[in-house]
């Protein structure tokens, strides 16, 4: 089997890539020039005896082939060492490429996660002031309601001291507030009778 891939080159890139081997390598490069040593050292050519002389020129002939099979397999060698340090240099530039653009994504990326989390801190210390405020609201409200509250009962206490006041022994009764003068209402009229002699 030939080791090259077309009749001018010797060395076939797919062959390094994975088992590659030196003793496999110098065997398939000289195998067609030790297969005609083979037939000489049987002292054959073309199925016909050969003298000394012939084998003589059949020697350095060989080794004048295996010469320039090397000196050609050196060059290409060379050349494709050239060739996958140039990949090897593309390669790297791209992925040099694709590094700095990742680092600046990634620093964009930190960038947006800063100002995210700051965004929520900031969220969280107003959510934070406006529950206190909400709280000082209602205990604002609350004390509101109590005075209010307070008021009412103040104001229906006034009612019934001017209702008092403008009594008399000689006056019925039954002019005073309902209150004071419903059965279904004493109890509270005596609870809040007390209240009216405070004032």
């Amino acid at each position: 089997m030939p080791f090259s891939t077309t009749s001018s080159s010797f060395i076939n890139p797919e062959y390094f890539k994975e088992d590659f081997s030196v003793d496999s390598f110098l065997v398939k490069l000289t195998q067609d020039v030790i297969d005609a040593r083979g037939q000489q050292q049987a002292g054959l050519s073309n199925g016909k005896p050969v003298s000394s002389e012939e084998a003589a020129k059949a020697t350095i002939d060989r080794v004048q082939r295996l010469i320039k099979r090397f000196i050609q397999a050196e060059y290409e060698i060379s050349s494709l060492g050239h060739d996958v340090t140039a990949k090897l240099a593309e390669l790297q530039q791209t992925a040099d490429q694709d590094e700095t653009q990742y680092k600046a994504e990634v620093y964009t990326l930190e960038r947006v996660s800063e100002r995210i989390k700051d965004g929520i801190r900031d969220i969280d210390s107003r959510v934070t002031r406006i529950s206190q405020t909400a709280t000082r609201v209602g205990d604002r409200l609350q004390t509101a309601e109590t005075l209010r509250v307070r008021c009412l009962e103040a104001q229906e206490l006034i009612a019934h001291l001017q209702a008092f006041s403008c009594h008399t022994a000689a006056d019925d009764f039954s002019r005073l507030p309902p209150l004071f003068t419903n059965d279904a209402t004493l109890m509270e009229a005596a609870v809040s009778g007390p209240e009216t002699l405070q004032y």
